[in-house]
């Protein structure tokens, strides 16, 4: 860096610059940039994939944490309903209907149905 410093410090100067002889005009002398080494290059791109990895896992406990709150939702959605029902029909629960069908059920659907 100090280096660098001393070489740009000197641009200012009228002796620093080159003059082209045959326009009479001056120009800036180009410094030289220092290019990334393939290490460097592979020591970001690792840093770079450790937090995209640390991002996805934080995504994915947010992700079942939301799943989670749904689930609780519609679990007390169901008790909502069922105290309701209940409290509508002589605090008697709604039928619970078939579990399974039947084999007559399987062999004709539109009986099942009416």
């Amino acid at each position: 860096m100090l280096g660098r410093l001393k070489t740009y410090s000197g641009l200012l100067t009228k002796g620093s610059f080159m003059s082209n002889r045959n326009s009479g005009s001056f120009e800036l002398p180009i410094p030289r940039t220092r290019a990334f080494t393939l290490i460097e290059l592979l020591v970001v791109m690792a840093i770079i994939a450790l937090l995209a990895a640390l991002l996805l896992a934080v995504l994915n406990r947010a992700k079942s944490a939301a799943q989670a709150v749904t689930c609780r939702n519609n679990l007390k959605e169901w008790g909502q309903a069922m105290h309701l029902y209940a409290s509508d029909h002589d605090d008697f629960l709604p039928p619970e209907g078939k579990p399974t069908p039947l084999e007559s059920d399987l062999a004709n659907p539109q009986c099942a149905i009416g």
